[in-house]
């Protein structure tokens, strides 16, 4: 029930992380420091409300 939403969040989450790592090393190598802020702990998230729990 649950069980594919959470896979799908994981997923999501996992590629959020990469793309911000990605773009901090990209803003380390071009201006010699990073212009995004440390990243933040998945539970500090906002929940989505409108998500489907079918």
């Amino acid at each position: 029930m649950y069980g594919r939403l959470n896979i799908d969040r994981i997923h999501f989450l996992i590629k959020a992380r990469r793309e911000e790592q990605i773009q901090a090393a990209h803003d380390e190598a071009m201006f010699g420091a990073s212009a995004l802020p440390p990243p933040t702990s998945i539970d500090s998230e906002p929940k989505r409300e409108n998500e489907k729990k079918s």
